[in-house]
């Protein structure tokens, strides 16, 4: 009994530092991943941290137009 309230303790004192990990972890992916183009050079390659933003991380396709891997979508299906 002991040994599960200890386990359950565990579980609740690291799963803010293993969410956070998860994050940046997912974010470095979808930067390598990240076709290219920003605002300041339409046929730029990859994600640049002064021309992009990271919101651009997660459309369908990228500003230079080519099909983006991490992009969620969420644009077309918040509009529909």
């Amino acid at each position: 009994m002991a040994e599960n309230i200890s386990n359950n303790h565990i579980a609740k004192r690291y799963s803010t530092l293993f969410a956070i990990i998860l994050a940046v972890s997912l974010l470095l992916i979808a930067i390598m991943v990240y076709p290219g183009g920003s605002r300041a050079d339409k046929n730029s390659v990859g994600f640049d941290w002064k021309n992009n933003y990271v919101s651009n991380l997660f459309t369908e396709t990228a500003i230079n137009g080519s099909h983006n891997l991490s992009g969620f979508g969420l644009s077309a299906e918040c509009s529909s």
